[in-house]
């Protein structure tokens, strides 16, 4: 620092402003009210239980109990999970429990509650329709003219019109 500059002036950078410095003053609030002391297990997440399990879930909020003037007591991290993701989560909670509070640095969870409710956009939300094999995609009518059995070959128009439904069989 110049020496003729106040002492109590703080450097102004030279370059970009990082993100994270920006963001954290504007979301304190959000992410307090959720009951989260920083925005860091929301943007650690991925780090904290692996991208497999984060694509599928997501932390919703922290419920800490009524402190007393003792040792603080830990929380409860809510995590949001879909239906079976949900089942599998409950059963790594003593995973997640580990993997946070050896984030964070100190026990602050001690359980974590799963809530059954749709995580939001995934990688994996766009599905590629299943294909027959041989199937072309167009509206091919199966040649069923070589079956003698009329009882079978109605069942098997039946059943190709059920599976691709623009087929006239």
């Amino acid at each position: 620092m110049h020496k003729d500059a106040p002492a109590s002036r703080k450097r102004q950078p030279n370059g970009p402003a990082r993100l994270d410095r920006l963001a954290d003053p504007l979301l304190k609030p959000i992410v307090a009210k959720a009951g989260f002391g920083s925005a860091a297990i929301l943007m650690h997440w991925r780090d904290i239980v692996g991208p497999e399990l984060a694509e599928r879930s997501r932390p919703e909020k922290i419920t800490w109990p009524r402190q007393n003037e003792e040792a603080p007591r830990p929380a409860t991290l809510v995590v949001r999970a879909e239906g079976g993701d949900a089942l599998e989560i409950q059963h790594m909670t003593r995973q997640i429990v580990d993997r946070v509070n050896a984030f964070l640095g100190w026990p602050a969870v001690a359980k974590v509650k799963v809530r059954q409710a749709p995580v939001g956009e995934r990688s994996r939300a766009h599905k590629v329709e299943p294909r027959l094999e041989g199937a072309s995609g167009g509206a091919e009518t199966p040649d069923l003219s070589q079956i003698a059995d009329p009882e079978l070959r109605e069942a098997l128009a039946r059943l190709a019109r059920q599976v691709r439904p623009d087929t006239s069989a």
